[in-house]
């Protein structure tokens, strides 16, 4: 009897593991979603009802990914050299 118990124990186990895992991962995709899309940390904070202290921080949006250069911006074309 002790070993059924045992067993179903782990399963029960198991199986909260997996949900508390999901419900992070998408509480972490929400928050990142509410971030991107301007909101401050308190604010995203204040609508989950968490802490602030676990919103974590946004990257930052680059304006030009590296390696980019807007159009027309007269970098890239060459007229930033000088002429010989």
């Amino acid at each position: 009897m002790n070993a059924l118990a045992e067993k179903e124990i782990v399963r029960i186990r198991a199986q909260s593991e997996k949900n508390t895992a999901d419900r992070r991962a998408s509480a972490a995709r929400t928050i990142g979603e509410m971030l991107t899309a301007g909101a401050s940390r308190t604010e995203v904070a204040g609508r989950l009802g968490i802490a602030t202290r676990d919103v974590k921080r946004a990257a930052p949006v680059l304006a030009n990914p590296v390696g980019t250069v807007p159009a027309g911006s007269g970098l890239g074309d060459g007229s930033d050299q000088a002429r010989v």
